[in-house]
């Protein structure tokens, strides 16, 4: 009885830690996949060359911090490249000439500047 129970366990032992191993390497393979695929979709989305777009976690776009990051964001109809427009006079923006943004202005000041 003990030699069958010993002949089962030295068996069984290996191929249960082979099979747990095999498990939790598949699981860290489908994770690693998952964040590569999401990390192609935000790629994908105009964010990171948006003039709204703010780079901080806290509120990443000023127009549309919902709408930031996500599949909405492939069609935002507020989406402006960053330095292809600047304000005239009477508060309306000219499509193809640049805007600076000076150096020491955080993104917050900047759109006070921006909206006034």
């Amino acid at each position: 009885m003990v030699s069958l129970l010993l002949i089962i366990g030295v068996f069984l032992g290996p191929t249960l830690l082979l099979a747990v191993a095999i498990w939790f390497g598949f699981q860290g393979l489908q994770r690693l996949a998952q964040e590569l695929r999401q990390i192609y979709h935000l790629r994908m989305t105009p964010c990171g060359q948006c003039l709204y777009y703010t780079h901080q976690p806290e509120l990443r776009c000023a127009v549309n911090p919902y709408a930031a990051l996500t599949s909405a964001a492939q069609d935002c109809r507020d989406f402006v490249p960053v330095g292809s427009r600047v304000l005239t006079q009477n508060g309306k923006a000219t499509p193809g000439q640049k805007i600076g943004l000076p150096r020491n202005a955080t993104t917050l000041k900047w759109l006070q500047w921006v909206m006034r």
